[in-house]
Order: structure tokens, then sequence, then C-alpha cells
């Protein structure tokens, strides 16, 4: 898996996180999501209200702000 995925991504609520290497896991995700339309579109409306939320430019360099202060403490 990715990093940056798994942290964007909650699986099964914004999207898939499936095994790169894992043929079927893949083909299971994209067909699921093809049978359903409604599903889909719902994980990508919660997809973008998260990105909108965890994600802004505050947030992330609040975050980018504090993990530097942590390091240079020890």
């Amino acid at each position: 898996l990715v990093p940056a995925f798994t942290e964007l991504q909650q699986n099964g609520e914004t999207g898939w996180l499936v095994d790169p290497g894992n043929e079927y896991e893949i083909s299971r995700a994209m067909i699921h999501s093809l049978d359903d339309a409604g599903a889909l579109r719902q994980r990508g409306q919660a997809a973008r209200e998260r990105v909108l939320r965890k994600f802004t430019w505050e947030t992330t360099s609040e975050r980018l702000l504090m993990e530097m202060r942590s390091r240079v403490r020890h």
C-alpha cells in the first residue's frame, strides 16, 4: 500500500484499499464500483469532505509545524 493513500483513504468509506499485487482484490473493487454508481458517488463525496476537512493548507501546515517542533525538542 502507498502510505499517502492509506492516510487519505478510509477503506470502504472513501474508497477501497487493496494490495497492489493482488489482481483479485483490484478487480473486485473495480467491479463493485461499476455495479453500484450510488455507492461510488457516496464514497466520492465522503472522500471530498474528508480532504476539505482534514487536509487544508491550515491543518497541514499546523501538523507540519508541530512535527518540526517535536523534533527540535528531542
